[in-house]
């Protein structure tokens, strides 16, 4: 059997071939010079044939064309004049493709190759393949309407390859037409298979359009132990992380390398999911471990760096921790987490100047961000900076000032218009509705208004104990019968002997230290309002803003020995990492501190809640255990934790506009896995 005839082969005899020919071919030399790359050669020995009056056919003609284009200075320019009914004339596909478009694209020469490829496609428009080049060349160029145009003339000539519907989608991505890509993302999600290697670049466009359920029901669908790509296990990962499902997306993720498909991007995904579901044992092994392994497939992407700095820092390594979040936050695209947890990282380690100056420029991209502005003016004060962290928060408290109505119930009432502005997250809403305990009739919209309604009232009495305090009397007025306080405090007080107020983040919380001034009773708040205000709430607050744990611990204890009622949210600490527990199917934050105070000063200890009633402001006081003679700190605070929750879960299911929705135990609410 004859072997095939090479390309060269075909090319060189293909004149020889045609009748018109003589025999002898004077153009051979020529052809096969071109042939050979030797461009100058080739052009010199087809020029002195064509001088002696020799017609060259079509394809010779067009090998003459492409050598020109080879020899020119700029390609780019040379190649306009190449026409594309020479090569139709010529047959001339696979010379076009592979003396010029190939090398052009070789070298990088993106602006000549697409020049080339569009004569290419002017001869034969059928040729998908070299369109798909064609659209590469000008994506790599940013010409991105014609990338555009060309791949949806491609994927029209192939309505049923969804690789090349996939297509337009990549490339709308690529110019930045999310909402484009998005809408094609969506009508082709219904096409998708669970082993579809497109399926990468549909969740990838509905992430960025936001349609974040859309892309976790892909996810969804398919099997994690076959993953088609590397690229679909970290989308499908990333997707349902987005979705809120942290148990799926790292169950999805660990199935995805267990088959092969280990990369930065997925360790990453995987990271964050542990990250989020916030459980400090699994922070401080599995999302540390696939940190790790990630970074080192990816030391230099600010994103892996980002996380895995954030999980040494919620697992107290905070002097490794400053390393991976400066690297993460000296990348041109930082982020404003990432300032921040830089700027926590810092103040960690004593570097308080430097935590400083990383907040205020944080704020600089966050001017409102209050929680923001206290950490800054804490931090400012631990820097011995006290002028500029005093300026701060009173800048601050006017900004808030400026915005609040002059009546305490002139603001109150405008809560109303602006609750279907207050954003909660749903899986809060939504595990508060499972807890609730009568009320089954109740409409659920209405039920969630009410919700908000809370959320808002607290922050409200908040603003107006900083912002107004020559009006605070017009919150305390919102106080009801305090016979109930009374007697519980009674004892207390008539002993001179401290005790400890355990509280959560229900209901109208901040109205605790009304409560305590109202009943004349000596007290301080565990809160995160900085030492440097001096209004009259803040006279009583143990600051958690620019103290270390240790200085608050003090400070509790020394305030109890010297007959303080001391106010603690159980539930509330502004460490990243704060210990959790299991608590009606979630994670809430939970602090023993509380307990072991209790114990250590064997003082007294009370359940209390705020709540709304009848427009006003109520009590809840329950009891709580009292250490035993002789009981050790760890079965007393195990006793009095139950105790807690007990009471918490009670208050839970009450009223909806007393369940706050934000901060402390709330912060760990996840959607089922």
């Amino acid at each position: 059997m004859l072997d095939e005839p090479t390309e060269e082969a075909r090319l060189i005899t293909r004149s020889d071939s045609a009748g018109s020919q003589p025999a002898t071919d004077p153009f051979v030399a020529a052809r096969r010079a071109i042939m050979r790359e030797e461009w100058a050669a080739g052009v010199e020995a087809f020029e002195a044939v064509v001088a002696t009056g020799v017609a060259a056919s079509a394809p010779d003609r067009l090998l003459f064309e492409i050598a020109r284009i080879r020899l020119a200075d700029d390609a780019a320019v040379a190649v306009t004049a190449l026409p594309p009914l020479l090569i139709r004339e010529a047959d001339g596909e696979i010379a076009t493709r592979r003396y010029l478009v190939s090398p052009l694209i070789r070298s990088g020469n993106h602006q000549a190759a697409a020049v080339a490829l569009e004569k290419l496609l002017e001869a034969y428009p059928q040729l998908i393949d070299a369109r798909r080049n064609l659209v590469s060349s000008l994506a790599k160029l940013e010409r991105w309407d014609e990338a555009i145009s060309h791949m949806d003339m491609a994927a029209a000539s192939a309505p049923d390859d969804l690789s090349m519907q996939a297509g337009r989608v990549q490339f709308r991505l690529l110019a930045r037409q999310t909402e484009a890509a998005t809408e094609i993302a969506l009508q082709l999600k219904s096409r998708l298979s669970p082993t579809s290697p497109e399926a990468h670049v549909i969740i990838t466009a509905l992430l960025r359009g936001g349609r974040v359920s859309d892309a976790a029901d892909i996810a969804s669908m398919m099997d994690p132990a076959q993953f088609p790509t590397p690229h679909v296990a970290a989308s499908a990962t990333q997707a349902l992380l987005m979705a809120g499902l942290t148990d799926r997306a790292i169950t999805a993720g660990e199935a995805a390398i267990t088959g092969g498909h280990d990369t930065g991007a997925l360790r990453a995904h995987i990271g964050e999911a542990i990250l989020q579901r916030g459980r400090p044992q699994d922070i401080a092994t599995s999302a540390i471990e696939h940190l790790s392994a990630g970074l080192a497939m990816s030391p230099d992407d600010k994103r892996v760096n980002a996380l895995y700095g954030e999980a040494l820092l919620r697992t107290n390594r905070s002097e490794e921790a400053v390393v991976f979040l400066e690297k993460a936050n000296a990348a041109e695209t930082k982020s404003p987490k990432t300032r921040g947890l830089y700027a926590r990282a810092l103040r960690a380690v004593g570097r308080h100047s430097e935590s400083a100056d990383q907040y205020m420029q944080l704020l600089e991209r966050a001017p409102n961000s209050w929680p923001a502005h206290r950490q800054a003016a804490g931090v400012l004060n631990q820097a011995g900076r006290r002028e500029e962290a005093t300026k701060l928060f009173y800048d601050m408290v006017a900004r808030r000032a400026a915005a609040l109505p002059g009546k305490f119930e002139e603001a109150l009432a405008d809560l109303a218009d602006k609750v279907d502005q207050a954003s909660v997250p749903q899986a809060r809403l939504d595990w508060a509705w499972s807890l609730r305990i009568g009320e089954d009739d109740v409409d659920r919209a209405e039920w969630e208004r009410r919700a908000k309604w809370g959320m808002l009232s607290d922050l409200l009495i908040i603003d107006w104990l900083e912002c107004r305090e020559n009006q605070a009397e017009e919150a305390m007025g919102l106080m009801s019968n305090l016979d109930r306080a009374d007697e519980m405090f009674a004892p207390m007080r008539e002993k001179g002997q401290g005790f400890i107020i355990a509280t959560a983040h229900l209901g109208p919380l901040f109205s605790g230290p009304i409560l305590l001034e109202l009943c004349s009773l000596p007290s301080r708040w565990v809160a995160s309002t900085p030492s440097v205000a001096d209004t009259h709430y803040a006279a009583s607050v143990i600051s958690t803003s620019d103290q270390t744990e240790t200085q608050v611990a003090k400070a509790v204890l020394k305030s109890l020995q010297n007959g303080y009622a001391v106010g603690i949210a159980v539930d509330g600490s502004g460490r990243l990492g704060s210990p959790t527990i299991r608590f009606e199917g979630q994670d809430i934050t939970y602090s023993n501190f509380a307990a072991r105070a209790a114990h250590r000063a064997k003082v007294p200890s009370l359940f209390y809640a705020a709540r709304w009633e009848d427009g006003r402001i109520a009590y809840t006081f329950e009891e709580l255990p009292f250490p035993e003679p002789g009981e050790e700190v760890g079965p007393f605070s195990n006793r009095w934790r139950d105790a807690y929750l007990a009471n918490l879960r009670t208050q839970l299911g009450g009223l909806p506009e007393n369940l706050r929705l934000a901060g402390g135990l709330w912060s760990c609410i996840r959607p089922p896995a």
